[in-house]
């Protein structure tokens, strides 16, 4: 007897938490059924459930609920408990500010909630949108207003074109700039390197063209004149730069005077008389002497420039032994 006194009252308690604790269930609700065109009214998304877990999906949208109902706004989804009076222990909760502009009476279809493997699914709902009525009898109807010029200063217009055009200024200068540059630098004078002249001393001079004579056996060829002309203008540029003689624009005749205030050995000074006036008769008098006289004029020449050279610094004297 006890035993099933026992079984009785956990039935019966069993029962009694059955009513109690009621099914998971879900309620879509609006703040009003009806709305003026335009008009931004709530509309409310619960879900109730008893187990504490996160397996409710709840149900999405983009901007729309309907073709003709727009979703403005919303708000996250919220998870609440509920107090002891609630035949549910949790509610899950979401607010949209909906409108419309499509003046009719449209329905909003049942939303589906799933939960626990279980698909829940809210009761439709349905929406009136009235349109504003006009009173055309007491209030005259008028033309669209016309377009004003609203006043658009200089200054506003140019910091609109540099902000929305600044990339083609921006290439605009640059090539204002290269242009700029390319005419500035394109007649500019280049810088012209002047390298100094080294000037060989005479005897170096005279020594090169004597050799070169020497190389060649002048002496030997037809053309007396050309020859002579060779060695004796050596000797003249020579005694017009290391003694100072102006040997070049005179005639033998002053040039053997000048002699006289020289230093030049009577020798030396014989020998130049000598081969000027050989000079003289082979250019004006058409003289030919033998190819021997030729060739110890030219000896006797490179013996005196050697002779009478001025010893400058070392880098002078080594010239002077690759030409000798």
């Amino acid at each position: 007897m006890k035993l099933l006194k026992y079984i009785s009252v956990l039935t019966l308690s069993f029962l009694l938490f059955s009513f109690q604790v009621k099914k998971d269930s879900v309620s879509v609700s609006l703040q009003r059924n009806q709305m003026v065109i335009g008009e931004q009214i709530k509309l409310k998304l619960e879900f109730y459930y008893n187990t504490v877990d996160n397996q409710v999906v709840w149900p999405e949208f983009d901007n729309f609920i309907t073709n003709e109902v727009e979703i403005i706004d919303k708000s996250e989804v919220k998870t609440m408990p509920l107090d002891s009076t609630s035949d549910h222990k949790f509610v899950m909760q979401q607010e949209m500010l909906i409108t419309s502009f499509d003046p009719n009476t449209h329905t909003i279809p049942a939303i589906e909630f799933q939960y626990q493997d279980s698909s829940y699914f809210s009761t439709p709902l349905t929406l009136v949108v009235n349109t504003v009525p006009v009173d055309t009898a007491s209030q005259k109807l008028f033309d669209i207003y016309p377009i004003y010029d609203v006043e658009y200063p200089v200054s506003e217009q140019i910091a609109d074109v540099v902000k929305n055009y600044w990339y083609y200024l921006v290439i605009l200068i640059l090539i204002l700039a290269l242009v700029f540059l390319y005419y500035k630098y394109k007649n500019r004078p280049k810088e012209v390197v002047v390298v100094p002249e080294v000037k060989l001393p005479p005897h170096v001079k005279a020594l090169q063209v004597l050799n070169e004579l020497k190389e060649k056996e002048a002496w030997k060829k037809e053309n007396k004149k050309e020859y002579y002309s060779n060695l004796t203008d050596t000797v003249r540029e020579y005694l017009e730069e290391r003694f100072g003689i102006q040997a070049l624009e005179k005639t033998t005749r002053e040039i053997i005077n000048d002699l006289k205030y020289t230093d030049i050995s009577v020798e030396d000074k014989h020998f130049l008389r000598e081969i000027l006036k050989q000079a003289d008769y082979v250019k004006f008098a058409k003289f030919k002497p033998d190819d021997s006289d030729g060739k110890i004029a030219l000896d006797k020449s490179l013996e005196f420039v050697k002779r009478t050279k001025r010893n400058i610094d070392n880098t002078l004297n080594t010239d002077e032994n690759n030409v000798e």
